[in-house]
């Protein structure tokens, strides 16, 4: 692992051969941050792992150089500096919904329209039906709660969506009603099981058991055993879930673990917008035991009890939860699409997409 300094106090850490992906996931940048980084430090990890430090004196020039060269595609913008006044509104315990006009639902229109909304809206500051309709399509995208209304959890996948952190899912394409199902034939005989084949290894899952993870000599018997509690209660592996808090923390499960870039903190990295609307913050976070913050974990995991069933869903329900529950061949970015571009690297079978069976490999990876 080496580090690149990009401001004279803060250091972004960068592994060999990684991808763009990986590298923003780590730093808790934008993908277009990331990217912008690499071409200010004239390619500071080559093919070999080997880095450089960037000189904030030294490298000023080349910094400003390299921003004024794409500022459309290197930039990017806080959704409080993209959306003041509904940012205002939803942290102030309002909601942004039909009926109402100004500047706050010009705002949300924007927005709505950056995230790929089609037919884009009319930003004429009028929260009608369409508008409304978009609102529900963002949310469904994203994997939320389906309402129309703009608060605290659709104001924070806006928020990630701005960062550049996620990417609204593609709406999946429902199933042929006409298509008959196939059953089975009821005239051929059931085969009996065989006594000599060996049993099934137990489920750690359905034994609430939490298996061994990267870092788990750093909790206690109490912390592992509420994990397995929680899990339960979720309905998924309490190793997956245990997998992601080791990827997230870095093997540390301290639930003060913070990013100085984006204030993202604690055992699943919640975002400020995150922990806002689950009616607490990212310093109370961070003050907390482990043990009062897995309560937290738990309630944002909620919506997706039931759908975690595998090491992917319960990462994407983190990274990105639109994808939950659409299975480990589901597609999160596809070639000829920029996205797909920044993270070629994860398209471990050359197949033209990154699925997020191919994007949770680091988190399955922390099993040991």
């Amino acid at each position: 692992m080496s580090a690149l300094r990009y401001r004279e106090e803060e250091t972004m850490k960068i592994a060999p051969n990684q991808t763009i992906f990986e590298q923003a996931r780590q730093n808790a940048l934008s993908q277009p941050r990331m990217q912008n980084l690499q071409d200010m430090s004239n390619g500071f990890v080559n093919a070999q792992g080997t880095s450089r430090v960037l000189d904030p004196g030294k490298d000023a020039q080349l910094a400003a150089s390299a921003s004024a060269a794409a500022p459309q595609t290197t930039s990017t913008q806080s959704l409080q500096e993209a959306a003041p006044n509904m940012t205002a509104t939803v942290q102030g315990g309002g909601l942004v919904k039909r009926g109402q006009s100004g500047d706050q639902v010009r705002e949300l229109q924007t927005l709505l329209n950056q995230s790929g909304i089609n037919p884009p809206l009319e930003t004429d500051g009028v929260f009608g039906r369409r508008t409304r309709r978009a609102v529900m399509e963002f949310q469904e995208r994203t994997g939320i709660k389906v309402d129309g209304l703009v608060g605290p959890e659709t104001l924070g996948q806006l928020e990630r969506v701005q960062s550049g952190q996620i990417t609204p899912a593609t709406p999946a394409t429902p199933a042929n009603p006409s298509a008959p199902a196939n059953p089975a034939d009821p005239s051929a005989p059931a085969t009996p099981a065989d006594p000599s084949a060996p049993a099934a290894p137990t489920n750690p899952a359905a034994a609430g058991q939490v298996g061994d993870v990267i870092g788990s000599e750093n909790t206690t018997p109490e912390f592992r055993a509420k994990v397995a509690e929680i899990a339960g209660r979720l309905g998924m592996d309490p190793t997956h879930l245990m997998a992601v808090m080791s990827f997230e923390t870095g093997g540390s499960f301290s639930p003060s673990e913070r990013n100085r870039t984006s204030g993202a903190t604690g055992l699943i990295q919640f975002m400020p917008s995150t922990a806002r609307g689950l009616g607490t913050s990212t310093s109370e976070l961070a003050q907390m035991s482990p043990m009062q913050q897995l309560d937290y974990v738990e309630k944002y995991l909620e919506p997706y009890a039931g759908k975690m069933n595998t090491v992917e869903d319960a990462y994407m329900a983190v990274l990105w939860p639109a994808a939950v529950g659409r299975g480990p061949s589901h597609t999160l970015f596809r070639q000829g699409t920029a996205a797909y571009r920044q993270n070629s690297g994860l398209d471990t079978n050359g197949d033209g997409r990154v699925t997020a069976q191919e994007a949770a490999a680091k988190v399955r990876a922390r099993i040991r």
